[in-house]
């Protein structure tokens, strides 16, 4: 904070202990400047309040009265003391910034950014002015104008390492990562010990996926200011990430030492647990989290998720509900919700997460279709095909295209839900899904029409589209040994590790990258005799065509394969098999290895 004018002389004076004068005034403030400069709070309030009753209206005293009562904690007189000053004195420029700096402790954002604004029309040279309704402005979520005042106190002050700092924070939110990464990096550069700077290049670095030195730049964050609970918390994150369990546990236990109702460092540390296979403490750290933030939705979908995983459906179910708090569109969202109430004209089955959930769940859509409603689905356009002639729909449209009329809607991932679905009522029809008509080309075709003994497909990779699919991803080198038992292999694989193939030219046979859409995956799987996938959409569509499908699962799977099983309530053709230990897939592909010798299609 700038100090206010007059701050600054050499400490050492002593006080006057006779009464002041007109004449005095001027080195009484300069001796109770001393006073604040050497720590000495007491006396120096003391001889500003002998000054105001000799000029009620000093702004100087004024103003250095409401500094010295807000370093007490009482902003509410400091604004008293700060307005009055500069009701004294309209010019006086660091009288109406200080006041701003009280307003903005009091959360009065609209009142501190129009003292800034007043400082600046007296001095548009400020730099601290700037700076400071960048910050007011940002917190209103006035970004852009935030900006600007930012690079306006950086074209005064260049080395302004701060400011450099909040727009990094800035260009965050305007989705600039690359214009984010020079902020941080430049503040450090002018400021080495700037901690929140080190703390946001590592947060924005662990997005990044740049683990290492995210890592690097948290600790140094903590090593500055270790009693930053949040530093802790975002190490945490980075651990997480880079799957230190054991030490991102650590780092949220401290984090909570230090803030213990800091509701997100429960929710994280629930995450850790329940990824070290400690699930009732997970539980009981997700229930802390909500007790804390009881509206906190995505904490009630993590907490949801692990009910789920634990077999305890009604409550997940019911928890799950909370990502209704979502954004949808508005062509749904305007729309009644679907309440399960028979005879309500036409319903749609809006497919509002993944492509494996869709297909799970469409298997509810004859249970909708039995309560006497049209039902039309809405869904990812390389699904369309598939579940054109699913039972039970009447009408399927790819989504983002324009709806057919309906007079209600449900979210699938709600279904479970209205239907009340537990452990022994899921409707695990054998087959409820059929590939359409082939249109591979002819060569793919052909390839598998020739090929002689067992027909196997593999999927050894999930897409990467979220932050948990390194979990989902078996190197081919673990296949081996069952590329060598005689059977033929075919790759239905689509995404960004085709190249995984090259070394197996010979042994596998690529038909991935022929897929226009899902139907044709079903008529690939449809011509196999067996299916061994880890957890993708492709273990989902072969579950849901009644094929044997093997599930290659993390120590910690997806909460819908459940634990502790080799079989699946959704699909009664699947085997799963475990990794024992998070990360080793070597023991499972030796459980499917000895599982093939016996299989007979």
């Amino acid at each position: 904070m700038k100090k206010p004018r007059g701050f600054g002389p050499p400490a050492g004076a002593q006080a006057n202990p006779r009464k002041l004068t007109p004449e005095d005034l001027g080195g009484a403030l300069e001796l109770a400047l001393q006073y604040c400069q050497a720590g000495q709070w007491s006396q120096a309030e003391a001889i500003l309040q002998q000054i105001l009753q000799v000029q009620p209206g000093h702004p100087d005293a004024l103003l250095n009265l409401g500094v010295l009562v807000c370093q007490r904690g009482d902003t509410a007189t400091a604004v008293d003391f700060a307005t009055r000053a500069t009701r004294s004195d309209p010019g006086f420029v660091e009288a109406h910034y200080t006041l701003g700096r009280f307003l903005e402790a009091q959360e009065k954002l609209d009142e501190a950014a129009a003292s800034y604004r007043q400082a600046l029309a007296l001095r548009p040279g400020y730099a601290e002015a700037h700076y400071n309704l960048g910050l007011v402005l940002n917190r209103q979520g006035e970004l852009q104008q935030a900006a600007t005042s930012h690079r306006a106190a950086l074209a005064l002050v260049p080395d302004f390492a701060e400011a450099h700092n909040e727009l990094g924070i800035i260009l965050e939110a305007q989705g600039e990562p690359a214009e984010e990464v020079a902020c941080y990096r430049r503040a450090l550069v002018i400021k080495p010990d700037l901690a929140e700077a080190h703390n946001n290049l590592g947060v924005l670095l662990e997005t990044q996926g740049n683990l290492e030195e995210a890592a690097a730049n948290c600790h140094r964050a903590i090593a500055l200011r270790p009693d930053s609970a949040q530093f802790h918390y975002n190490l945490g994150r980075v651990l997480m990430a880079q799957q230190k369990l054991e030490m991102a546990e650590a780092r949220y236990r401290q984090a909570l030492s230090l803030k213990p109702d800091y509701a997100e460092a429960h929710d994280n540390l629930a995450g850790t647990l329940l990824e070290l296979s400690r699930f009732t403490p997970a539980l009981d750290a997700y229930r802390q989290a909500l007790r804390l933030k009881p509206q906190a939705a995505q904490t009630h979908c993590n907490y949801a998720l692990a009910l789920l995983l634990t077999g305890d459906l009604e409550a997940g179910w019911a928890e799950y509900e909370w990502r209704w708090h979502q954004q949808l569109p508005a062509d749904i969202s305007e729309r009644p919700v679907w309440d399960g109430s028979p005879g309500l004209g036409t319903i749609l089955l809006y497919s509002e997460q993944g492509l494996g959930d869709t297909l799970q769940f469409i298997r509810y859509a004859p249970l909708v279709k039995a309560q006497g409603v049209r039902v039309v689905v809405a869904c990812d356009p390389s699904l369309t095909s598939l579940l054109a002639s699913c039972a039970g729909i009447d009408d399927v449209v790819a989504s983002g295209s324009a709806l057919p009329d309906f007079d209600a809607y449900v979210l699938m991932m709600s279904l479970p839900h209205r239907f009340s679905t537990r452990l022994d009522t899921i409707p695990a029809t054998v087959s409820y899904l059929r590939a359409p008509a082939c249109r591979l080309p002819p060569a793919q075709q052909a390839h598998l029409s020739r090929a002689s003994g067992l027909k196997i497909g593999l999927v050894w990779s999930a897409k990467f589209r979220h932050s948990l699919d390194y979990k989902r991803y078996c190197p081919l080198a673990h296949f081996e040994p069952l590329l060598r038992t005689g059977a033929s292999f075919f790759s239905l694989y689509r995404g960004e590790r085709l190249a995984d193939l090259e070394p197996y030219q010979g042994q596998i046979v690529e038909l991935g990258s022929h897929f226009e859409d899902f139907g044709d995956t079903a008529w690939a799987i449809a011509q196999l005799d067996l299916i061994i996938t880890v957890d993708t959409s492709v273990a989902h569509l072969a579950g849901a065509m009644g094929k044997p499908t093997w599930v290659l699962l993390p120590c910690v799977p997806d909460w819908r394969w459940l634990l502790g099983r080799e079989d699946s309530p959704w699909y009664p053709t699947a085997r799963l098999f475990r990794q024992p230990r998070p990360g080793e897939w070597a023991p499972v592909l030796e459980q499917v290895y000895e599982a093939l010798k016996a299989f007979e299609p």
